[in-house]
């Protein structure tokens, strides 16, 4: 591994710790864990931004390599968008197409990044590094009250997820030469974050509420 690689690593974990005490409501003693209906709800929007955002890549990406990486990943998010709304109607929910139709903050970040090195910081190494870490919130939540299919479901999409993210590890190994390319993916990689963790504290400052699952 080289050493900029490990460094941008060492970066990442530090503040994704952080953001995993946001993600649980610690730092908020109003904060709540909706209902696992309201919160497979929110994972489909989640999943479904993320197999858009990754099919409208696949479109225009130069890196022919790069290009059939993302072919996997949307397909894998598609995937999960199936597994995850099979759940939530066992539990009596349904998918709001009037929400999924909605676009995000961060998804009109990520949209607009247009080289292959932006894309790969910003994407499979940077936000599917806190998807990974906000699953692992969320199934502390599930084994907690005994949610033994969901608990199974998230499983395998955790092994997806960790699978995206070594893929932005892999092509950052080979992308990042320099002083300055590390300065860059540095700058991009706490952008990013930043985006998130403007959403995140929405969503648990304002609204209370907590635990919700990534993408």
């Amino acid at each position: 591994m080289s050493k900029y690689l490990e460094k941008l690593d060492e970066l990442l974990r530090q503040r994704v710790d952080e953001l995993s005490e946001q993600i649980r409501g610690g730092h908020n003693p109003q904060a709540k864990v909706p209902p696992m209906a309201m919160l497979l709800q929110a994972a489909l929007k989640n999943e479904w931004e993320t197999a858009l955002l990754t099919s409208e890549w696949v479109t225009n990406e130069v890196d022919a390599d790069l290009r059939v990486e993302l072919c996997r990943l949307a397909g894998d998010e598609a995937k999960h968008f199936q597994l995850i709304e099979a759940r939530l109607n066992q539990l009596g929910g349904e998918k709001n197409t009037t929400v999924l139709d909605e676009r995000t903050p961060l998804y009109h970040f990520l949209v607009k990044q247009k080289s292959t090195f932006d894309r790969v910081v910003s994407g499979p190494y940077t936000r599917e590094a806190l998807a990974v870490t906000r699953n692992v919130v969320f199934l502390e939540h599930c084994k907690s009250i005994d949610d033994f299919e969901t608990i199974a479901l998230y499983d395998e999409i955790q092994n997806d997820e960790g699978f995206h993210h070594r893929v932005g590890r892999k092509y950052l190994e080979k992308l990042i030469q320099s002083d300055a390319d590390f300065d860059r993916a540095v700058e991009k990689m706490y952008e990013t974050l930043q985006v998130i963790d403007d959403i995140q504290e929405m969503i648990v400052m304002n609204k209370g509420l907590c635990r919700i699952p990534g993408c």
